[in-house]
This record gives C-alpha cells, sequence and structure tokens, in this order.
C-alpha cells in the first residue's frame, strides 16, 4: 500500500492540505501529530511542501500534454 500512495498523485496534493490544517491544531502531542499526520516520505525523510507541489504540478502538466496530443488528432 505504501508503494501505491507514492505514485498517486494525489497523495501528494493532500499532504500540503494536512500540514497546513494540523498546523493550527494546537491541542495534539507532537506523537499524536505525527500519528495522524506522517506525511509522504521518501527513504524515511519527510518530503518538503514545495517538492510535493512540484511532482502534482509535474504529473498535471505530462497528464495535460497527453491529452491534448490524443484529443488534438483528426480521424
Amino acid at each position: 500500500m505504501e508503494a501505491l500512495t507514492k505514485i498517486e498523485p494525489l497523495s501528494y496534493a493532500v499532504d500540503p492540505l494536512l500540514r497546513a490544517v494540523f498546523a493550527h491544531v494546537n491541542d495534539l502531542s507532537a506523537a499524536m501529530s505525527r500519528t495522524l499526520n506522517p506525511g509522504m516520505t521518501w527513504d524515511g525523510g519527510r518530503l518538503p511542501t514545495v517538492l510535493e507541489l512540484g511532482v502534482v504540478i509535474a504529473l498535471g502538466a505530462a497528464m495535460l500534454s497527453l491529452a491534448i496530443v490524443r484529443f488534438s488528432k483528426t480521424d
């Protein structure tokens, strides 16, 4: 399951949103916050938000380019 979340683009978009929400929750302990919001990790390290958003933008641009090519063909 962990491998599937690494290739799912939506996971990279949801994690920054979770960070923003949990940044404003003060009543949770650090351990509870890590449990509820583990974040996206590669090789044990948590990804920076900028990298996560970069992955979302790159995958979105690739899919948009593919769609433009596929739908612009005339049969």
